[in-house]
């Protein structure tokens, strides 16, 4: 029998929360086109792309993403999640094993994807989590098909 510990209990409301918050609907602008590009960037990826960024030892696209990620302790793993949909990193209170760099969650036109950068820290194993839902313009009737990603990723000494 499992116990009902109050981690457990606030990660559930969190999850929650964040699932009836993200069914509320999009405020893509207007810009948006039906791939989801923008004029002026990505409706996917909030924020702005940094003017120059060091080359990631390990690239991962959305698609291959499910596979488990191998990378050693002070290699930068960079993620690209496909454009047209938005994705918030569910959040690891516990991970210490690799740290999200910064800007993060910023498009890339030349791979239609949105980029998350993080640095491998320590050695171990851990679960990228992103909770996503499709990028619609304003008067689009949008599917509310939330989607749950969970990236493994082993870290070597």
């Amino acid at each position: 029998m499992k116990l009902i510990t109050p981690r457990r209990v606030l990660v559930a409301l969190v999850m929650a929360a964040s699932l009836a918050l993200a069914a509320c609907g999009s405020t893509a602008p207007s810009s948006t086109s039906s791939s989801g590009a923008g004029a002026a960037g990505n409706a996917s990826c909030p924020n702005t792309a940094p003017a120059s960024r060091s080359p990631a030892n390990v690239v991962v696209h959305g698609a291959n993403a499910a596979q488990p990620i191998h990378v050693s302790v002070g290699q930068i793993l960079e993620l690209q999640l496909p454009f047209g949909r938005s994705y918030a990193l569910f959040p690891s209170g516990s991970n210490t094993i690799l740290t999200e760099l910064q800007p993060s969650d910023f498009p890339d036109a030349s791979v239609q994807s949105c980029i998350f950068r993080f640095k491998a820290t320590q050695s171990g194993t851990t679960a990228l989590v992103f909770i996503s839902r499709p990028v619609c313009s304003p008067k689009q009737q949008c599917p509310q098909n939330i989607q749950r990603l969970a990236i493994p990723v082993q870290v070597q000494g």
